[in-house]
């Protein structure tokens, strides 16, 4: 550009000159004195600088061209790099491709490899002549560039590589965090094996920044999260106690009434939770549902949170909002070792978690209890899922004799009847029909208990279902449609025959051919014939197109 300019500039002036030189010809001789001359001599020294200038031309236009192929192979590099295409690094290698050059992203070319987990690349490019002292444009060394791309996007053999080589596992940090907490995210086993090489988990001296910055510890952000929450969400013990010895609320809660010790019972972190119950947290909080730290471990199934929270005192029966116990919560997530726990540490058994446990003696001591006094519904109703999915027809008959008071229409009961029909448990779910199933019970997709049974092929299901009232024209969300629709996808003459009999529509979905379509994809002649001739008894139904019709 500058060439450019001189060029201009020196031209502009040699043709202003020689005009004015001209010019003074016809001027009066008298007048053409000293201006003359010193014009004369203006026009001959623009005249030399310009051919001076026009001499470089060449020179400079060469070595403009040269840096323009540079950018160009250092970009198709990149791209090869990109594409992993090995052949194609080799070859503008071979052609010149600058090695430490980076490209239009700011990145080193050992640097994009080692985020794409390439190794062969990655010794390519090193062999090639790569050189650790040359910066990216963010102004780190290639080296250490390359080692956080490849911890940053979890390939561990990479990083080893780069370790080997010489890197410095600690001098390498990424715009936010550590290595170790990226490799954390990663897997745990990327996590400690950077620890093997000496990975700290936290850089002390960035931590301490925070508490020289601010005096206040008590800083909230949107979420309501003091930097005490914000370490134990991390999983910075170190940057936690430092937080605490400098006097940060140690029940501090948030938008939702979490403590920072509410946060580690939910994340499974015993040894945040034994810090912080050291440094005067209070197990007795209960959040915005009227959790405490102990359910919400015993939600997430983190059994030493839990047991280190019953040893510091924790309520075994503690129950929140919605009367929810930990048993029940232990329950529901089907795990049997915490069930075992709570059982052994006090906790009141419920049905629920004796059939889990498949004590079939204390189920029963339960439900005579609750014939008596009354069985909590909730728990009840958790019962009988676990029965249906443990398939056992006894104790499903069992829990809906003993407890007539539960409403075999709720919807845990539909979920129930069909996860039974689902997993083909036609005993079962004959059973809760015979009780009072609702038999119109459908999922989040509005796919009803008749749509189950006609995908599972249970003719006499199907028979039952709609003997009880089932709807037979039910219609999905998305491209399902109707239980007719599924019988001809699938080439089932039999229950097509008994859809049509009680009323099934042809118009089983937004399109009045669905059907068809599905019917000449089924390959069934019996299906199709069956469907043209029900079609020709109702002409105000969706009828044959003229392909089906031949």
């Amino acid at each position: 550009m500058l060439t450019r300019i001189v060029i201009v500039l020196a031209t502009t002036a040699a043709v202003a000159a020689n005009l004015l030189a001209d010019a003074l010809l016809f001027m009066d001789p008298i007048s053409f004195s000293a201006e003359a001359a010193e014009l004369h001599d203006t026009k001959r020294l623009h005249q030399k600088e310009l051919r001076t200038t026009e001499s470089a031309k060449p020179l400079k236009n060469f070595k403009h061209a040269e840096v323009k192929a540079q950018q160009a192979l250092t970009e198709q590099l990149s791209h090869a790099i990109e594409e992993e295409n090995i052949d194609e690094v080799k070859a503008l290698l071979a052609k010149g491709a600058d090695v430490n050059r980076y490209d239009g992203e700011g990145k080193l070319p050992l640097e994009k490899a080692a985020g794409k987990g390439s190794m062969a690349l990655v010794r390519i490019l090193w062999h090639s002549g790569a050189d650790p002292n040359i910066s990216n444009r963010d102004g780190q060394k290639t080296l250490k560039a390359a080692f956080i791309e490849a911890v940053s996007n979890c390939h561990q053999d990479v990083a080893r590589y780069f370790l080997n080589i010489g890197v410095n596992v600690n001098a390498a940090r990424p715009k936010e965090g550590t290595l170790f907490q990226r490799a954390a995210r990663c897997s745990r086993e990327f996590a400690e094996f950077l620890l093997e090489r000496g990975a700290a988990e936290i850089d002390l001296k960035t931590a301490r920044l925070p508490l020289e910055r601010d005096a206040n510890l008590r800083t909230r952000d949107e979420k309501g999260w003091t930097s005490l929450h914000e370490a134990v969400w991390e999983g910075h013990l170190d940057k936690a106690a430092l937080l605490l010895d400098n006097k940060a609320e140690p029940n501090a809660v948030d938008s939702l009434g979490w403590t920072p010790l509410i946060l580690a019972a939910w994340k499974g972190q015993p040894e945040a939770v034994n810090l912080l119950i050291s440094r005067g947290a209070d197990i007795r909080v209960e959040d915005a549902f009227g959790k405490t730290a102990f359910v919400r471990a015993v939600e997430m199934g983190h059994r030493d949170a839990a047991l280190l929270l019953l040893n510091k005192g924790a309520d075994v029966n503690t129950a929140d909002v919605s009367s929810w116990t930990p048993i029940m919560a232990a329950v529901t997530r089907k795990d049997r070792e915490m069930v075992k726990l709570l059982r052994e540490r006090g906790a009141k058994m419920t049905v629920a978690a004796a059939v889990l446990l498949e004590d079939e003696r204390e189920m029963q001591r339960l439900l005579k209890e609750s014939a008596k006094k009354g069985v909590q519904i909730a728990d009840a109703s958790m019962a009988l899922l676990i029965a249906v999915r443990n398939r056992s027809e006894k104790v499903v008959r069992h829990i809906l004799d003993k407890c007539p008071e539960m409403d075999i229409k709720e919807p845990c009961c539909d979920t129930a009847l069909l996860f039974a029909i689902e997993n083909k448990y036609s005993g079962i779910a004959e059973i809760l029909l015979e009780k009072g199933a609702n038999p119109n019970a459908a999922d989040h997709w509005r796919k009803t208990a008749l749509h189950y049974a006609v995908w599972k092929g249970d003719l006499r299901l199907i028979r039952m279902l709609l003997e009880k009232g089932a709807h037979v024209n039910a219609q999905t969300i998305g491209w399902d449609g109707t239980p007719l629709m599924g019988a001809v996808e699938r080439a089932n003459v039999e229950i097509v025959k008994l859809l049509l009999q009680n009323g099934a529509s042809l118009r089983v979905g937004p399109n009045s051919d669905d059907l068809w379509i599905a019917a000449e994809k089924s390959g069934n002649k019996e299906v199709l014939e069956m469907l043209k001739a029900h079609a020709l008894k109702h002409p105000d139904q969706p009828q044959p197109t003229s392909r089906e019709g031949q």
